[in-house]
């Protein structure tokens, strides 16, 4: 672009050794008063007024390339302007700009080698003050012009205060030049400054004059330090090595920063995509269900809610059943002297499990570690709910067919998982509710018995561990636990031989102190479940309950991947006095 602009001012010739006055400043901008003397002192140098820079010639346009920034007020005289963005003197010593000058002054260097340049360095002064702002302007600079091998480096200042507020003798910037031993030497070789004092009438052709002497007496002698060729090469790498280093780390950061939204972006899409499955996977599977429906002429003989209410009445009749057999036991057998507090509260689900196996079973198991526990009452409520609960769970629920042998049950769950990731829902069920009905029709059904068995054989445990006692006398006080039984019987028949359409349903065991959604009724993820022999829902909200039974119902995917499973829970809510320690 220089080149272009030195060979516009020259039409018809090829460059040759000339010299180049390289005006740098506000030359187009600023104060009224800096634009008139700039203007006036480049049109002096345009019409030959001023003297031979660096060698016979006068002064032609040829002779002067101004870098400055751009201005909507038209180009100087016939001068060629080559303009660098942001070229304003209180913006010099910012990064950016100084590359776009030190790009556009070593283009000019590059393309013309063997032309001679002279920098003119113009600084209007105001109040007579030299601020940081100017100083580090300067010394961008003259950085540049020792870089790039500068004949001459002349300084032109202007006041805009009174002779009597600046002293012209020894000014600001003077004081700064001869304070820095980088601008020493300079000042040394004879560097000259001529200043204008703009508050005195001075007409134009004093300023030319003045301009006249500085180009007359400097421009033919080397006044800047003189570090040679492999020196003034190593401060301009330094100068690239900066600006390189500052934009690599620029890069490397915004890198970083794609790389990191790159991985976010991922995952999101991949998240995404595994939902799109999942959905595709279930409209496969409701149209293949409304095919089936229609083929078979199968009606939905239950509802969700009517399974869920049925639940909900036999959890009822769970803790009603260990609330009675607590008081009329502790009635017929005091406690003695009985602590308000001495139990542990159900929080310790592990410990209470303890309590089944009678080689383990102790008082110190149950006892309040701190002093502060639950009422004896209270206590034996809790563990009640929790053996009759899991008994149930392991014993009725988690079995393909209550009463059968544990070989029988596990070739029979193996079977039936088969068939549900290769069949659809409403054939899986079916094949489900003929067997069982095979099974209960060809045996008797002694599944109530062992489950009472076990039930007893546990809470004699309890009580003899409690009470800390070889042997109790239960006597009567169990008499309602088979209606009880019988009715668990009657729900896991509803459960697996009724229901052939709205999916396979199982009962969730839930711990005493499991936290559990309050409402009612929850649907949740199976991701919640942990345990594939006994799953314990964790729930992260809610509040805590004492030990109860939750339904797990899961449709059958008639492929390899896993059926969907939500979960339609029950649970009773618990008082605080069920947290103590």
């Amino acid at each position: 672009m220089a080149l272009a602009a030195i060979k516009h001012l020259l039409p018809g010739t090829e460059p040759r050794p000339d010299s180049y006055v390289v005006v740098l400043g506000a030359v187009r901008s600023g104060k009224s008063k800096v634009r008139m003397l700039s203007s006036a002192l480049i049109n002096s140098l345009v019409r030959g007024e001023g003297c031979p820079v660096g060698g016979d010639r006068r002064p032609c346009t040829r002779d002067i390339v101004i870098v400055s920034s751009p201005s909507s007020s038209s180009d100087i005289g016939p001068l060629k302007f080559i303009d660098t963005p942001g070229f304003e003197s209180e913006k010099w010593s910012d990064e950016y700009n100084l590359s776009k000058i030190l790009q556009t002054l070593i283009e000019l260097k590059s393309n013309s080698p063997d032309v001679v340049y002279h920098a003119l360095y113009c600084h209007s002064l105001c109040e007579g003050r030299f601020n940081k702002t100017g100083q580090r302007n300067f010394r961008a600079i003259f950085k540049l012009c020792l870089a790039l091998d500068f004949q001459s480096f002349q300084i032109v200042t202007t006041f805009d205060k009174p002779n009597s507020q600046a002293d012209q003798s020894t000014t600001p910037i003077e004081h700064y030049l001869r304070n820095h031993t980088e601008f020493r030497v300079a000042l040394g070789s004879g560097a000259q400054m001529v200043h204008f004092d703009t508050k005195t009438p001075a007409s134009l052709n004093n300023i030319r004059s003045g301009m006249r002497k500085v180009l007359a007496k400097r421009t033919s002698q080397q006044i800047l330090v003189d570090y040679g060729p492999t020196s003034q090469c190593q401060l301009i790498e330094n100068i690239f090595d900066q600006e390189n280093r500052k934009a690599t780390t620029e890069l490397r950061s915004m890198l970083a920063q794609s790389n990191r939204e790159i991985g976010r972006l991922r995952d999101r899409e991949l998240e995404l995509t595994q939902k799109l499955e999942r959905m595709q996977e279930l409209e496969r599977v409701q149209k293949e269900h409304t095919t089936l429906l229609s083929r078979l002429h199968i009606q939905d003989n239950h509802e969700v809610s009517h399974l869920a209410q049925t639940l909900r009445s036999l959890n009822h009749a769970i803790e009603s059943f260990c609330s009675d057999l607590t008081s009329d036991f502790l009635d017929n057998t005091p406690f003695g002297q009985d602590p308000e507090q001495t139990f542990m509260g159900c929080s310790h689900p592990d410990k209470l499990q303890a309590l089944l196996n009678p080689s383990q079973a102790a008082s110190s198991l149950v006892r309040s570690s701190t002093g502060q526990g639950m009422h004896i009452s209270m206590f034996l409520e809790c563990a009640l709910q929790m053996i009759i609960n899991q008994t149930i769970h392991l014993h009725v629920f988690e079995r393909f067919y209550p009463g059968l042998q544990d070989v029988e049950n596990t070739l029979l769950d193996s079977i039936y998982s088969g068939l549900r990731h290769r069949d659809p829902q409403p054939l899986s069920a079916k094949w489900r509710v003929d067997a069982i009905a095979m099974l209960s029709g060809n045996r008797p059904n002694n599944a109530s018995g062992s489950v009472i068995s076990l039930i007893e054989r546990d809470i004699q445990h309890l009580f003899t561990c409690v009470y800390d006692k070889t042997t109790l006398n239960l006597g009567g006080l169990l008499s309602k636990l088979p209606k009880l039984v019988q009715q668990v019987i009657d729900f896991n028949h509803l459960l697996k031989a009724k229901v052939t359409l709205l999916g396979d349903f199982h009962t969730v065991y839930i711990p005493p102190g499991a936290v559990f959604d309050s409402r009612s009724m929850s649907i949740m993820d199976e991701e919640y479940l942990q345990g594939a022999g006994n799953p314990v829902l964790q729930i992260t909200r809610g509040i805590s309950s004492t030990s109860a039974l939750g339904l797990r119902m899961t449709y059958a995917s008639g492929s390899s991947s896993q059926p969907e499973s939500v979960i339609v829970i029950k649970a009773t809510v618990m008082t605080a006095d069920h947290h103590c320690v």
